[in-house]
């Protein structure tokens, strides 16, 4: 499948590859069938493997030392200011961990009420059949999404067990956003379980203030032999921790030091 921006994504028995039109950056891939992943790090040549499960513990966990590793490097700067310039700066930081806190109390209220409709609106997306959805939020429109219908896409990309998956994956990366950047009240994890439970989307529009936002769309769909080494970790690479393929030793607190 090939996307607006001309990226790729490859599917084969429910394993998903997506890579970059310029062919550099990070490389990926989830098996849905078996709630695996595995990502790689061109530039250090390194490689991680393991569950969902070990996925969002490491996301968390780095999440958290990333911001222990920030506060710390904040406060090495701060004891170099004159005593007037540190105040103005603490006055600042009073004002954003307010902000912040303010956040994270709106995002652990009650989550909305996910209602999912189909439509009667059938139309062709890159040469596949599609049906309409609207996602709503407490009978707001938060989303639309139009999923193949194509019995043959349902058994390539796992469907009996994506919905499952995906909700786990966009879960764990919302666990790394605690002022609930995605969306107050909104569950992104139920939000994809009911949605890949009846097809997988090749296009999508949000709302948000009664305004529409592209979010994804395909262009394209082929089906071509893909070759079984594209879905394996790329060779010659050394397997590592997670924190160092994603955050290239950012937050190395959270596995030790580099």
């Amino acid at each position: 499948m090939t996307d607006k921006e001309g990226d790729e994504t490859l599917v084969s028995k429910g394993r998903i590859k997506e890579q970059s039109s310029e062919g550099a950056g990070p490389e990926s891939v989830f098996d849905l069938a078996t709630a695996r992943a595995w990502m790689s790090n061109p530039d250090r040549r390194v490689y991680w493997e393991g569950t969902i499960d070990e996925l969002c513990t490491t996301i968390r966990e780095t999440a958290q030392a990333m911001a222990k590793q920030m506060e710390a490097q904040m406060n090495a700067e701060l004891a170099k200011l004159t005593p007037e310039q540190r105040a103005k700066v603490e006055e600042l930081r009073k004002g954003v961990a307010e902000k912040r806190a303010a956040a994270e109390k709106q995002a652990a209220k009650k989550r909305g009420i996910i209602k999912l409709e189909r439509t009667d609106v059938s139309e062709p997306i890159a040469g596949q059949p599609t049906r309409k959805y609207r996602v709503l939020i407490d009978g707001e429109l938060y989303q639309e999404d139009w999923l193949t219908t194509d019995p043959a896409f349902a058994k390539e990309f796992a469907l009996d067990k994506a919905s499952e998956v995906m909700s786990r994956v966009s879960a764990c990366a919302e666990s790394g956003d605690p002022t609930g950047g995605r969306g107050k009240g909104v569950d992104e994890g139920q939000v994809y379980r009911k949605l890949y439970e009846q097809g997988w989307p090749l296009k999508a529009v949000a709302y948000a203030g009664g305004k529409a936002r592209p979010k994804s769309e395909i262009l394209k769909i082929e089906k071509r032999d893909i070759p079984e080494h594209e879905f394996q970790p790329p060779p010659g690479y050394t397997k590592s921790t997670l924190a160092e393929v994603m955050f290239s030793g950012v937050a190395a607190g959270a596995n030790g030091p580099e």
